[in-house]
């Protein structure tokens, strides 16, 4: 009975002094994906997706690492004309974390993710279509709006391919639409998001984003 007092009075103290409580699980990976605006000549148009995790968090703020970026360009029928990965991007704030402020951490939501800093690199060529790996930045620009499955934000974007001179796409407060995606368990870790949720899929998340702008 004097042993069961004593630990009692241990969990008592502890929670006195404000020990730090565990969530139950992990946060979840996040992923979002930026259709582009189409070529007005040719109507090709690139989709580049963030695969996002959760490294920090300070009460409802969760600062999150940017783990891979996929960019794939797409004609005018949909069909995937090239695709370039990155594994390392660089993410213009101070700790290199992508800090947002959620209402629910364990469940966050699109509009929650509108502050994107710069996010740029080199993504190497994954599809054996292009010689040349495809130098990026983007970053949000502006306000955005929400449309019925998708945000309407203003983004200041450049795709580049490598010994380049000039821009394969740019925009500055470009109206880009902005969608939740799915994440690949391995992004990140040299694997591809095709074999996670299938290459049709993604042409077909593809084609209503690039709807939506037309």
């Amino acid at each position: 009975m004097q042993r069961r007092k004593v630990v009692l009075a241990v969990m008592v103290v502890a929670l006195s002094v404000g020990v730090k409580v565990e969530a139950e699980g992990p946060i979840p990976a996040y992923g979002i994906r930026y259709t582009l605006p189409a070529d007005q000549v040719t109507g090709d148009y690139y989709v580049l997706r963030l695969a996002l995790s959760a490294e920090d968090q300070s009460g409802s703020s969760v600062g999150w690492g940017v783990s891979q970026v996929d960019i794939r360009l797409f004609n005018r029928f949909d069909v995937e004309q090239g695709r370039w990965i990155d594994t390392g991007p660089a993410v213009g704030t101070i700790d290199g974390l992508f800090w947002v402020l959620h209402d629910d951490p364990e469940a966050p939501e699109l509009a929650e993710f509108e502050a994107l800093p710069k996010i740029s690199g080199i993504a190497d060529e994954a599809g054996q279509s292009f010689p040349a790996g495809l130098e990026y930045e983007i970053e949000s620009a502006g306000p955005r709006s929400l449309a019925t499955t998708s945000l309407m934000a203003q983004m200041n974007y450049r795709l580049q391919f490598e010994n380049e001179e000039n821009p394969e796409t740019e925009g500055e407060d470009e109206t880009v639409v902005v969608d939740e995606d799915e994440v690949d368990p391995a992004a990140g870790k040299g694997g591809g998001l095709d074999e996670f949720c299938g290459r049709l899929d993604d042409r077909d998340r593809a084609r209503s984003s690039f709807n939506a702008l037309n």
